[in-house]
């Protein structure tokens, strides 16, 4: 007789390969009162009772994998590579149907199964699939489905079906629901990218199990609670990208466990605390990024130890204290951002040993003292901003050693001195701003070499002496802002040179507020693209520039305060992005035109100390945007149009100083969200008019110097908050 069923289902299972001896596993098969079959048909038995076993293993890729390299067997370890298939199949299958699938854009559509067996080398088989990868013998090892429009949960994925898996990328879709704690079941996974979803809950502790993991990324998502400290068991792991979650609570101190990482991204996150000293410990680094979140305390020193650092991010946090000089030993940092936090002291004279620093971010903290001389060892810099600190002193002259810098940017600081003759070293340079400054002296004649110039801001500062001619090449030129330079003496004294006519570029035009005498440039919008001229609180002279009115991009005109002369109603085009018209305490004259309708956008109107004759446009209610009109100190005579009535966003309107008689129209009760009225020093009469009760948001309401009569209205006189002048 031979073996009982169990006895022999135990030995089988316990065989080392089924290349074990077959003579003596015939034996225990068949009955041994018979003789043995000859050796082409013993080998077949033999290998169906294999087979049969096999399928009972519950390693049944070990058992198919020991089958195919057995001759005999092949066909039977094509059969478990069938099951094997199936069954992969079938669990994908089972995912697909639950999600909410668009068959127009995702790829799924393509995954079908069919009644007859699948073998891997089958075009039936989902090894055939889109994003799926299988090995050679026919299991899946890829889930790679990036932007595939996928919208759904993972609640159906059965992550149990694919022991072979080593890669799973399902980012950038619009997948929702929380992840499965039984991803842990992809005990092989090397990559994992579930980023730039819809996923949300906590990232799982079970991921502790993936202890092949080599890449980590679930960014982008909505991910919330403390971050696992069980993250530090996954030591393979090189890459963990979390940023852009609502993670909270510390950084896990377990995370110092990550040896072999050479990226970690915790940015833009809830996280608070400190950084773990032991961080800087993690000697395979290139980048490391806690931007964005709620940590305090101070820089640990430990970052700087040697390792092959090239990105650090440290940047909108509540950090304070020193930047350790320990930093500057990272010689192979390309973009270092400690911005915006509470950073104090000096900023590191070893800074310039960051030979290789590309971009230096530390504005918006508490910086004192002067820029460090080595700055300018740092010959592949990029952009250097420094912004809204309290750094004192001058612009170090070896500024002009970055000649790679493209943006420079300095505002908001106590620096003091002349601008260096060698900024003019800078060719490469697009943005230069010093702007909220003490600095003083003039403007280099350099400067006219910066040809790659498109935003010069140099506002707010002591500035002295004319505008240089040579501002004039710089034919790339998109903003310039040189107002505001009049904090003492007298500056910018002179006329502005032609060769400003040059600019035709010119997005942003500002010289407010200096003294500057002479005629506008001609040219000033011959490029079609400024959106922004201000040159008010000058000594301008002349008229408009004629191409002005054609220059349909403009979108803020302040030419106020100057002594600009013309005839109103030829001095102004058709301007349909206007928001603000400043042209008040100027020497204009005529009558008001009757386009107003033609300026859709126009939020403000000061006209005001002018010589403005004739009457009020009904026209002007056609301009329904207006927040504030100041049309006082002018000649206006006759009366004020009800049409005012339709400006339902006015707060603001100034009509003091002029000849308008008549009574108040009952339709200026209509502006409800009317803060000032001026009616003062003309000539209106008939009693105070009480509809003006409905502006219940009025605070200051003149009508003083008039020749009303009567009394002021009892609901007007209870206004409490009402500040009245009769």
């Amino acid at each position: 007789m031979a073996k009982h069923p169990g006895d022999l289902l135990s030995s089988l299972l316990t065989l080392p390969s089924p290349a074990a001896d077959d003579q003596v596993l015939l034996m225990d098969i068949l009955d041994q009162r018979l003789s043995l079959p000859k050796r082409q048909i013993a080998d077949q038995v033999v290998c169906i009772a294999k087979l049969a076993f096999s399928c009972l293993n519950p390693n049944l890729e070990s058992w198919r994998q020991k089958l195919e390299s057995h001759g005999t067997c092949r066909v039977g370890a094509a059969l478990l590579r069938s099951l094997y298939t199936s069954r992969e199949a079938e669990a994908l299958m089972k995912w697909k149907e639950s999600l909410d699938i668009n068959p127009s854009h995702s790829l799924l559509p393509f995954w079908r199964l069919n009644s007859t067996s699948a073998f891997a080398n089958s075009s039936r088989s989902p090894c055939k699939w889109v994003g799926i990868v299988c090995n050679k013998f026919g299991s899946i090892i890829e889930i790679d489905l990036p932007r595939s429009n996928l919208k759904g949960t993972l609640r159906n994925f059965n992550f149990s079906s694919f022991p072979n898996l080593l890669k799973f990328n399902i980012s950038n879709n619009s997948l929702y629901g929380s992840i499965p704690s039984h991803i842990s079941n992809l005990c092989k996974l090397i990559y994992l990218d579930m980023g730039s979803n819809h996923l949300s809950g906590n990232l799982p502790s079970a991921i502790r199990l993936l202890t092949s993991l080599r890449y980590l990324a679930v960014p982008k998502n909505y991910l919330n609670g403390a971050i696992p400290p069980e993250i530090g068991v996954l030591e393979s792991l090189e890459e963990l990208h979390a940023y852009n979650n609502n993670f909270s609570g510390s950084i896990p101190l377990s995370i110092v466990n990550l040896t072999n990482s050479t990226k970690l991204d915790l940015s833009s996150n809830y996280l608070t605390g400190s950084i773990p000293p032991e961080i800087g410990h993690l000697q395979s680094l290139t980048l490391l990024s806690v931007a964005n979140n709620y940590l305090i305390g101070s820089t640990p020193m430990s970052i700087g130890e040697p390792k092959p650092l090239v990105n650090l991010f440290l940047d909108r946090n509540h950090l304070s204290g020193n930047i350790p000089s320990q930093i500057c030993h990272l010689t192979n940092l390309r973009f270092l951002a400690v911005s915006d936090n509470y950073l104090n002291g000096f900023i590191p004279p070893e800074i310039g040993m960051l030979v290789s620093l590309e971009v230096l971010y530390a504005y918006k903290n508490k910086f004192s003292g002067s820029i460090p001389l080595s700055i300018g060892n740092l010959s592949n810099l990029i952009d250097l901003n420094l912004s809204e600190n309290k750094i004192i002193g001058s612009i170090p002259y070896e500024i002009g050693m970055l000649k790679s810098v493209v943006n420079l940017c300095l505002f908001d600081n106590h620096l003091s001195g002349t601008i260096p003759m060698s900024i003019g070293n800078l060719s490469n340079l697009i943005d230069l701003c010093l702007a909220e400054n003490k600095i003083f002296g003039s403007i280099p004649h350099e400067i006219g070499k910066l040809k790659s110039l498109v935003y010069l801001s140099l506002f707010e500062n002591h500035l002295t002496g004319s505008v240089p001619v040579s501002i004039g090449q710089l034919k790339s030129l998109a903003r310039l802002s040189l107002y505001s330079n009049n904090l003492s003496g007298s500056i910018f004294i002179g006329s502005i040179p032609s060769q400003l006519n040059n600019l035709t570029n010119l997005d942003f035009f500002q010289i407010g507020h200096n003294f500057l005498s002479g005629y506008l440039p001609e040219n000033i919008c011959l490029g079609g693209r400024l959106r922004w001229l201000g040159a008010n609180g000058n000594c301008f002279t002349g008229s408009i520039p004629k191409r002005l009115r054609n220059c349909s991009s403009l979108m803020i005109v302040l030419l106020d305060d100057n002594q600009l002369v013309g005839n109103i109603s030829e001095v102004l085009g058709l301007y349909p992005n206007l928001y603000i018209m400043g042209l008040s305490k100027n020497k204009f004259f005529g009558k008001l035109p009757g386009n107003w309708g033609e300026y859709p956008k126009l939020n403000v109107v000061n006209l005001s100390n002018n010589k403005i004759i004739g009457g009020l446009p009904h026209e002007l209610g056609k301009a329904t945007q207006l927040h504030q009109v100041d049309l006082s100190s002018n000649l206006l005579v006759g009366k004020i149009p009800k049409e005012l009535g339709q400006l339902k966003s006015l707060f603001i309107l100034k009509l003091s100083n002029n000849s308008l008689s008549s009574t108040v129209p009952e339709e200026i009760g209509m502006l409800a969200d009317l803060q000032m009225l001026n009616l003062a020093s003309n000539k209106l009469s008939g009693p105070i008019p009480g509809h003006l009760e409905q502006c219940s948001k009025l605070i200051h309401l003149d009508l003083s110097y008039n020749i009303f009569s009567g009394n002021i209205p009892f609901q007007i006189e209870i206004c409490t908050s009402l500040k009245i002048l009769i």
